[in-house]
């Protein structure tokens, strides 16, 4: 018995392209369909950081530019009280015993220094020169010589002021300035078989004595 025949499968139906004026025609029809659905919105954006303000700048102040604070002053840390200025023939700064045989020319005299004949310039120069000596040497007491000076005007062709008793006026002011200030305890007017009034008697300040103050 023959089988029977089976039928061939239907052909699908060939798709034709749209023409030209069939597509102007669909999107007039899809321009005026609503949508049912309307889309999502678009995710927000994550909000930005604010940026930092600029502090605003300081008003100018009235009546011209604005100073720095002043600082308080630190304190000044008080002066070392050195020994107290020497005055001739003022001798209560030392011991009586010593003060008695000092003016009285009884203590030993360990040099002399003659300023006869110089110039202040020069007086004062070995002066120096002499004391800082004694006083490195431990030496006690000196004998200064200045000369009295001459009391009358001098009237010789080439007169010499410097000996009209400069020297021994200047001597008390010369002890008290550096380098010598501190370094002289005592000064008075030698007796008169050592000079008198034109020579004097210097007591040095030990070494101790002038760290004491």
């Amino acid at each position: 018995m023959a089988g029977k025949k089976v039928p061939p499968a239907p052909r699908p139906p060939s798709r034709r392209g749209l023409t030209a004026e069939e597509r102007s025609l669909w999107q007039q029809v899809t321009q005026q369909v609503a949508r049912l659905r309307p889309e999502p919105p678009a995710p927000a954006k994550p909000a930005e950081a604010p940026k930092p303000v600029d502090p605003a700048p300081p008003a100018a102040s009235i009546g011209g530019p604005r100073l720095a604070p002043v600082k308080p002053a630190e304190p000044v840390p008080p002066k070392s009280k050195g020994p107290p200025p020497v005055r001739l023939g003022r001798l209560d700064n030392i011991d009586r015993a010593t003060a008695r045989r000092f003016s009285k020319g009884e203590r030993e005299i360990d040099g002399v220094l003659d300023l006869h004949g110089m110039t202040q310039a020069a007086a004062h120069n070995r002066l120096v020169d002499f004391l800082l000596g004694a006083w490195a040497q431990g030496w006690r007491c000196v004998l200064v010589i200045t000369g009295k000076g001459m009391e009358k005007p001098d009237h010789r062709p080439w007169p010499e002021p410097e000996q009209r008793g400069i020297l021994r006026r200047a001597l008390p002011q010369w002890i008290n300035e550096p380098p010598l200030k501190g370094k002289i305890l005592a000064l008075t007017h030698a007796r008169p078989h050592h000079g008198g009034m034109g020579a004097f008697y210097v007591l040095i300040r030990r070494d101790r004595e002038d760290k004491r103050g």
